[in-house]
């Protein structure tokens, strides 16, 4: 019992992480896009590793040292290393804490089975569909006028750069779903993908088609 409820929240953890985070933004502090993103991005993972580690205890899982996860920690142990010339400690633990952040994210994927891919990739989709939908909107400047920007059109993402470096994530996940969707979650792909090849173009970001 206590395996399923673990998988559970752990799966559904970075399903809300994924659909949340590239929504998330407030008006009244500075750094109004990645402050805020930034914490719902911790706050998420933390419930999501909880449910990772109920269900590594209950069902006695350990870690697999194959390369990937090797090389993740490798990563991690430079990043802790880099410390010693720092410049600014502070924003240097900031950068180090956010990279652990994506260790643990990438330990939990690694026992992720296929539904719970679908899970996350349904989540990513519907994120993309809501923020390209403002997006478009702001560009023919029809809504979302008032949304902090350095660069419109740029959605919840503060500048049109960042609204593209996660369309270019968001565009091959409905790519990719679409090809094997039934029913509702068809027309679903369809709809997000093609808001969030539009508002990839209205960004006019040419460094985001080359990543």
């Amino acid at each position: 019992r206590m395996e399923s409820a673990g998988r559970h929240v752990s799966t559904y953890g970075i399903a809300a992480l994924l659909a949340v985070v590239p929504l998330v933004y407030v008006t009244d502090i500075y750094g109004y896009t990645l402050l805020p993103k930034r914490l719902a991005f911790y706050g998420l993972l933390t419930i999501a590793a909880t449910g990772w580690l109920l269900r590594s205890i209950s069902s006695n899982q350990t870690i697999s040292l194959g390369l990937p996860t090797l090389l993740a920690t490798a990563y991690g142990a430079l990043t802790v290393v880099s410390l010693l010339n720092t410049t600014h400690t502070t924003a240097a633990h900031v950068e180090l804490t956010f990279t652990i952040c994506l260790l643990g994210l990438y330990l939990i994927g690694t026992r992720a089975t296929n539904g719970d891919i679908g899970i996350w990739l349904d989540a990513l989709i519907i994120s993309g569909l809501l923020s390209s939908a403002i997006g478009v909107l702001q560009y023919f400047d029809l809504a979302f006028g008032q949304m902090p920007t350095n660069g419109k059109p740029s959605s919840t993402f503060g500048y049109r750069n960042f609204a593209a470096m996660f369309l270019v994530s968001a565009i091959p996940a409905c790519t990719f779903r679409f090809l094997y969707a039934r029913g509702w979650r068809v027309i679903l792909c369809a709809a997000s993908g093609t808001l969030c090849t539009l508002f990839l173009l209205y960004t006019r970001t040419r460094g985001a088609w080359l990543g």
